[in-house]
């Protein structure tokens, strides 16, 4: 049997590394069962609901061009008071928007700007 004799020195830096090893350990164990998870794993159920509830949010948000107000039209994406007027402008020069597409005849609207207010746009209403 061999007897090791470790200096006063390396008895400390021994003690300091099972102390950290057990602060460390104590960390891991703390976060995988106390601490709040990051990430929610959810349900296939779970998923269909939130859809439905976007879904529904989104068609309570939408937004009628032919019908909606200057402060209105700037809440779309990359619309700013210049363009939400000659939104308003074509409105009231040529009437009412027959189709969403119709939004692309008013320059500014480019192919980009129409793909990102197109999901927040209806006729319906």
């Amino acid at each position: 049997m061999t007897v090791v004799n470790f200096t006063r020195q390396e008895r400390w830096a021994l003690l300091l590394l099972g102390l950290a090893l057990l602060a460390g350990m104590g960390i891991d164990v703390y976060q995988r069962h106390f601490a709040a998870s990051r990430v929610h794993k959810l349900s296939a159920e779970q998923v269909v609901v939130l859809e439905q509830r976007r879904q529904e949010f989104d068609r309570r948000n939408l937004l009628n061009p032919n019908t909606a107000t200057l402060e209105q039209l700037q809440e779309l994406p990359g619309v700013g008071p210049k363009l939400a007027r000659s939104i308003v402008d074509y409105r009231r020069e040529y009437g009412y928007f027959a189709v969403l597409e119709d939004l692309r005849r008013i320059q500014g609207v480019g192919p980009a700007l129409y793909k990102k207010i197109q999901p927040r746009l209806t006729l319906n209403e």
